[in-house]
């Protein structure tokens, strides 16, 4: 417990600053589910106030962090003013702010210990979206980061009547998942030398201080969704320096498996910013946040398929 105190308060010394409020900060938003009161913060650009239906990404989080570290890392509120999406970045729980965790059934802490309903959490979030904020049920998209990822693949098992398509960095899969009911658009991206969450799977560096990942490896999560989609057969295998990448296509109603994996590199966002100063520096030869939205661009899911009113 010490150790996990010395760690906590060493965590908070190197974290990043954040500059006050702007105009252009996200708005906040309470949900209660099962009692509990959820935050989100939603990021409307000025490009697509006016339509009636605009894409929605979900951004969540990695553990040991919050909202506002990941939209400062990896910077895709410009990319929704570019290309015309919302964002929305829903908030995990903790003891307190920035160590907060998803309950991605394998990982992590009080998230897990506690059940904490993370899938109806977003699940009642995306219905909300839908109903009251002009998001496009055909257009749900969720991106993830380590925790978060994880929790990306739950929900794409969970939810997938309602999701178009995830992306999942520095994150794997627990192998306690089922298959869902329909088929789902996942892009993988992971650093070969990740030791937070390994690309071959296992505990992870943070084990020794009990939050170990017990994660599946990145072939798993491949295969995994390979079968589900039911794409097989490689389309095309790309090298570029220290990136790999292969896709999967041709898959159930259009679906697609992308895994980019990169060579050397560790747990970060490639081409975002450094979480904190002891942190794995991202990749800069490629911006996983522009492949997000490529990947995600080209799916949409039938909205006849979903349990919500158009």
């Amino acid at each position: 417990m010490r150790a996990l105190l010395l760690l906590c308060i060493s965590l908070c010394l190197v974290a990043p600053c954040f500059a006050g409020a702007t105009a252009a900060n996200p708005s906040r938003g309470v949900l209660i589910v099962n009692n509990l009161q959820r935050r989100y913060h939603l990021y409307v650009p000025e490009s697509v106030k006016n339509l009636s239906k605009a894409p929605i990404v979900i951004v969540l989080h990695g553990g040991f962090e919050d909202w506002q570290r990941m939209r400062r890392n990896v910077g895709i509120d410009q990319k929704a003013k570019e290309c015309g999406f919302i964002v929305v970045y829903p908030e995990a729980t903790g003891i307190f702010k920035p160590f907060l965790f998803w309950n991605a059934i394998g990982c992590c802490g009080k998230a897990v210990r506690q059940d904490i309903d993370d899938v109806g959490f977003i699940s009642e979030l995306i219905d909300f979206l839908v109903l009251n904020r002009q998001a496009d049920p055909s257009r749900v998209y969720v991106a993830g980061y380590s925790n978060g990822a994880m929790l990306a693949y739950r929900l794409a098992c969970e939810l997938s009547p309602k999701i178009a398509a995830i992306a999942c960095v520095g994150g794997a899969m627990s192998g306690k998942e089922q298959p869902p009911v329909m088929p789902v658009p996942v892009i993988i991206f992971h650093g070969s030398d990740d030791r937070h969450v390994p690309y071959k799977g296992g505990p992870g560096k943070w084990a020794k201080f009990g939050y170990p990942v017990n994660g599946k490896s990145v072939e798993y999560a491949s295969q995994f969704w390979r079968d589900v989609n039911g794409c097989g057969v490689i389309s095309r295998r790309q090298e570029d320096g220290r990136v790999h990448k292969e896709l999967y296509s041709n898959g159930k109603n259009g679906s697609e498996v992308e895994v980019i994996t990169i060579s050397g590199a560790g747990h970060a966002w490639p081409g975002g910013k450094k979480s904190r100063i002891f942190s794995n520096p991202p990749y800069p030869g490629l911006n996983a946040t522009d492949e997000c939205w490529n990947f995600f661009s080209r799916h949409k899911r039938a909205v006849k398929n979903r349990g919500i009113d158009d």
